[in-house]
C-alpha cells in the first residue's frame, strides 16, 4: 500500500492568506462624553483593540481623537474605518523605509 503524499501549499503573496468572517458586531461605545453603538467587523475591532493597546491608550480615548478630528458631515463608524486603514497604512510605509 502506497503513503498518501501531502497536497502541497503554494506559496504566494500574504494578503492570499488573509480570511475574513464579514460579519458585524455592535458594541457600545463611548465617544467623548455621549455612548454611541456601533456596528463593524470583527477585523475592524481587533485592529481597533490592538492599536489601544500598542498605542498605550484606552479605546474611548482612541475614539475620542477620532471624533474630533473627523471632517463635519461624515459618519463616526466610517471616521474609524479611515482612522483603521490609515495607521495601518502608515506603519507598512514605516517598515518599508527601514
Amino acid at each position: 500500500m502506497r503513503a498518501k503524499r501531502k497536497p502541497q501549499i503554494e506559496q504566494g503573496p500574504p494578503w492570499k492568506a488573509i480570511r475574513h468572517s464579514g460579519l458585524l458586531q455592535m458594541r457600545v461605545v463611548r465617544v467623548g462624553a455621549r455612548r454611541t453603538s456601533l456596528r463593524l467587523e470583527s477585523e475592524m475591532w481587533g485592529a481597533l483593540e490592538e492599536i489601544a493597546e500598542r498605542e498605550k491608550i484606552a479605546i474611548p480615548e482612541l475614539c475620542g481623537h477620532i471624533e474630533d478630528t473627523r471632517l463635519a458631515g461624515g459618519s463616526f463608524t466610517a471616521a474609524l474605518r479611515a482612522f483603521l486603514i490609515s495607521y495601518y497604512r502608515a506603519q507598512v510605509k514605516d517598515a518599508d523605509r527601514n
